[in-house]
């Protein structure tokens, strides 16, 4: 079940789109780097901006950068 989810989050990513960050994630500030420009806490609306080979480029209020799909989910997080 959770690969399918991944599969279909990853897949569904189109710049527009609106995703949440599953944990708390550092912004990568160029995709083929380690440099952090942002951190942003879990749970965050971000908005796909671009869709790369292996990297997503989100924007979250002021600051964009570079994410794992991984650490993005189609389905609003629940508050705990």
């Amino acid at each position: 079940m959770l690969l399918l989810t991944l599969i279909s989050v990853v897949m569904a990513q189109t710049p527009g789109d609106f995703r949440w960050l599953v944990a708390d994630t550092p912004l990568k500030r160029f995709s083929d780097t380690d440099e952090v420009s942002a951190r942003v806490q879990a749970q965050t609306r971000v908005e796909v901006i671009a869709v790369g080979d292996v990297l997503i480029r989100v924007r979250a209020g002021r600051d964009f950068g570079w994410v794992s799909p991984d650490a993005l989910t189609a389905t609003k997080p629940t508050a705990n």
